[in-house]
């Protein structure tokens, strides 16, 4: 028996991600980007030879299966925004001598799925969602068949080295972690080697968590992110409308905190947006640097002062145009709350803290 080395085939600031040659999952509720995330910043960059990791440098090729978006409509213009090199990227379909546009059942095609990869050079394959790949028999809340099904994906990965994610939905328990949402849910998560759990934070704001990495020392971050729209061209020469996901940086809300929150009232709601109006008045006046800089560490001292939890505060950041990361300059070194904009050093002398601060209380959801 050997002893190897584990390849990665995305690691990022220092953050093993994604293992080469082997089958992993993604998990979140519908229309919050998971398969978006994956073509944008996955797909696209390894088409480009610019994803960290193994093939940092070397163009590769990727595959996609797309039940429930149109490749003509969705999942080829979402690519293009991303400039992905379409060259490299395999549409996946089942082939019959009648037909070729079949959806692939699993584990029974599993031999062609490895005879097709071998023959590309895939490096990455995406399969969105699983649940529409499963064989007639297959019971997608039965653990033994579905631990058939990711049994007949690992030999599969391993002999062509590459990797293989899922993409699956979760149901609409409300207040319940992922694992306890995900039909099927223990099936999935034992034998899968790397997971991701995606949830929405607020109104345009989401966070992706690695869920499980089998082989790294730890997990990868949470990370933020968020839609931005963008124009690419039809092949009708006119444009067409499509969202661009751009990564903030470290999500100080994890996937499973945010799936597990309560949900906001209309009046909780109201009291965020107050609050976000403070909180980039507090970051005006007392931060450093251009992008108003505020260490991580001093969020409890900062929300007793505005009168608020952090919780609250973590939930109005977005809203109040602040980002969280890596020091943008201000301070040596560490992770920092900060403006999504730089200010001029003469901005926000208009109103002073306490003033600012008077604004409203947060404390107890009484307002002042």
């Amino acid at each position: 028996m050997r002893t190897l080395r584990k390849t990665w085939l995305w690691e990022e600031n220092g953050h093993p991600i994604i293992p080469l040659g082997e089958a992993g999952y993604v998990a979140g509720p519908g229309g919050i980007g998971k398969t978006t995330y994956f073509l944008q910043h996955v797909v696209a960059r390894l088409t480009r030879g610019e994803l960290p990791g193994t093939f940092e440098g070397e163009a590769r090729n990727a595959a996609v299966f797309c039940a429930e978006d149109s490749y003509e409509h969705i999942v080829k213009p979402r690519l293009i925004a991303a400039n992905a090199d379409l060259d490299r990227v395999f549409k996946i379909a089942a082939r019959t001598p009648e037909r070729d546009d079949l959806v692939p059942q699993f584990p029974y095609d599993a031999e062609s799925l490895e005879e097709f990869l071998a023959e590309n050079e895939i490096s990455f394959v995406l399969l969105d969602p699983v649940m529409s790949c499963l064989g007639p028999s297959v019971k997608h809340n039965d653990p033994q068949a579905i631990r058939t099904v990711f049994d007949s994906f690992q030999p599969v990965v391993e002999r062509t080295e590459s990797t293989l994610i899922s993409v699956m939905h979760l149901n609409r328990r409300h207040g319940e972690d992922a694992t306890a949402r995900m039909s099927g849910a223990h099936s999935y998560s034992d034998c899968a080697r790397v997971g991701f759990v995606f949830a929405e934070v607020d109104e345009n704001a989401y966070v992706v968590s690695q869920k499980k990495n089998s082989y790294a020392p730890q997990l990868a971050p949470d990370m933020a992110y968020h839609f931005e729209s963008v124009l690419v061209d039809a092949d009708d020469g006119l444009p067409v409308n499509v969202g661009l996901v751009v990564v903030d940086g470290e999500s100080d809300v994890s996937a499973d905190d945010a799936l597990t929150a309560p949900r906001q009232t209309a009046a909780e709601r109201e009291e965020s947006t107050d609050l976000a109006s403070v909180l980039h008045e507090y970051l005006l006046e007392h931060g450093t640097g251009e992008f108003r800089e505020i260490p991580s560490s001093e969020l409890p001292a900062i929300a007793r002062k505005i009168g608020a939890s952090v919780d609250q505060l973590k939930r109005a950041k977005r809203r109040a145009g602040i980002k969280s990361g890596k020091t943008q300059g201000a301070f040596a070194s560490g992770w920092v709350w900060h403006l999504a904009e730089p200010v001029a050093e003469d901005q926000g002398d208009e109103e002073t803290p306490d003033q600012a601060m008077n604004v409203i209380s947060m404390k107890g959801g009484a307002r002042k």
